[in-house]
């Protein structure tokens, strides 16, 4: 190999080496989030199913139509939620009991669904117990919960609480929704046919974090609003975790625009997720206690008195204790729906991009530089020492 053919080798090696830090980090950022750290995982949530198998449901098919859409929907899932399911109620007419799930939440892809199909069919006195399921589910769900992993209830009934007391049939279903949701694990409402009563499942899913329930007619509607349901369980949201399960965390999101223009609290996994001053407890950036007291209509940033609904560039506002951060199944705003999470794909990338991404020697332009020159200085002295 000649003396140019070398020379150019070393000069196309540096340039790559110097540029490298550079283009390689903000193509990742573009297309992706921030990757996965090693003492992150991803994030499986856990989805519990409440079935109405009530004696109503044999009318029109409707439990016919319900499994089988349930069989088309969740099925590609199970690899990726941790699935579960109730039928209800689980004895008598109106017996629902813990520990009597259909399918164990995680358990799915050993699941038999056509077996639990035909030994959970409807029968004539079969009511409607609506809040004593939902009650159930919340603890079910709470038995198997873990820390930064969400749960979600979906309840599908194709009629009203039958169970509980006259005077409690609307009021009942919503308060077991409300506790559940204050639990963290908020209820999707899926109302089946024409007897339900719309007023009571919509405040169902007001209390239940997802503001509007959601009515079906047929296999194929209720295909679709499942479909709907899951993917907004697996939609990627600000909360420092991979919520789809792709190897990155909060792509297409900018956490720190939600923290900052919100109020919101920051979530975090370590201090490192937190602004300058703030520590991560229980998950949640707690700024330095304050040594001053702040009027009403003020904060403490910073040991100083700010106004309440400023924000400071570049750190989370300080919490004043009025606002809790509870997991949210409000599905996050990829386009077309709504917040917490917000903007495309690109958000934030190119600010990012911008910033110093790592400190080492090779990230150097300048050692590179030298590098070049020593081994050019090298190669010189001994092709001329073969002169």
């Amino acid at each position: 190999m000649s003396f140019r053919h070398v020379l150019r080798c070393i000069l196309t090696l540096s340039l790559s080496i110097a540029l490298l830090p550079k283009f390689g980090f903000c193509q990742s950022e573009e297309f992706a989030g921030e990757t996965v750290p090693e003492d992150s995982m991803c994030e499986t949530p856990d989805v519990l199913l409440l079935l109405d198998r009530s004696g109503s449901m044999l009318d029109d098919q409707k439990w016919e139509q319900a499994t089988a859409a349930v069989s088309e929907v969740f099925t590609d899932y199970f690899g990726t939620l941790r699935f579960g399911m109730m039928t209800f109620p689980t004895s008598g007419s109106c017996g629902v009991a813990e520990g009597e799930l259909a399918i164990t939440v995680g358990e799915a892809q050993s699941a038999n669904l056509q077996e639990i199909y035909d030994r959970s069919t409807p029968t004539d006195g079969a009511l409607t117990p609506l809040s004593e399921a939902i009650r159930i589910g919340h603890l079910e769900l709470e038995s198997v919960q873990v820390p930064q992993r969400r749960g979600y209830l979906i309840l599908l009934t194709d009629g009203i609480e039958t169970c509980a007391p006259e005077a409690l049939e609307d009021t009942a279903p919503v308060a077991a929704t409300r506790e559940a949701a204050n639990a963290g694990f908020n209820t999707y409402v899926i109302g089946f046919g024409s007897l339900v009563r719309r007023s009571t499942l919509r405040e169902m899913a007001r209390v239940g974090g997802t503001e509007q329930e959601r009515v079906v007619n047929d296999q194929s509607q209720l295909v679709s609003t499942l479909s709907e349901i899951v993917n907004s369980a697996t939609t990627e949201r600000c909360d420092r975790l991979d919520n789809d399960c792709d190897g990155y965390i909060d792509e297409g999101i900018d956490c720190e625009a939600q923290c900052d223009s919100n109020l919101n609290e920051c979530p975090c996994n370590n201090n490192l997720d937190c602004a300058t001053g703030e520590s991560c407890e229980e998950n949640i950036c707690v700024p330095a206690p304050c040594s001053v007291l702040c009027d009403a209509g003020l904060i403490c940033f910073e040991d100083t008195c700010v106004p309440e609904n400023s924000s400071t560039p570049g750190s989370s506002p300080s919490n004043t204790g009025e606002q809790s951060f509870t997991p949210s199944m409000t599905p996050p705003p990829s386009p077309g729906s709504s917040p917490p999470n917000q903007g495309d794909v690109t958000s934030g990338a190119e600010e990012s991009c911008h910033s110093p991404q790592t400190t080492g020697p090779l990230s150097s332009p300048l050692f590179s530089l030298l590098t070049l020159i020593s081994m050019i200085t090298l190669l010189w002295r001994q092709r001329s020492a073969r002169g």
